[in-house]
């Protein structure tokens, strides 16, 4: 939704669903955090997002590296 509001190419290279479960177990790329998910009833909570190398470019799968929520926001894009 992010990248389609903004206008962002949304290509074959997109961001998938496989790239983000394959993502869970391993560390943020910047605290190190583990990127997880719990499931409490049908609510699924998550620490993990994709952040964009370069914010001008879409959630592509070369554009993105994996981050915690904390330090999506205090880091990149939000600068």
């Amino acid at each position: 939704a992010q990248d389609l509001q903004q206008g962002r190419e949304i290509g074959d290279n997109y961001v998938t669903t496989e790239w983000l479960k394959e993502q869970f177990g391993k560390r943020c790329s910047d605290c190190g955090d583990c990127l997880r998910y719990d499931v409490n009833g049908y609510k699924v909570n998550s620490n993990l997002t994709a952040d964009r190398l370069d914010c001008s470019e879409s959630h592509h799968l070369k554009n993105i590296v994996p981050l915690c929520c904390h330090c999506n926001q205090a880091t990149g894009c939000w600068k």
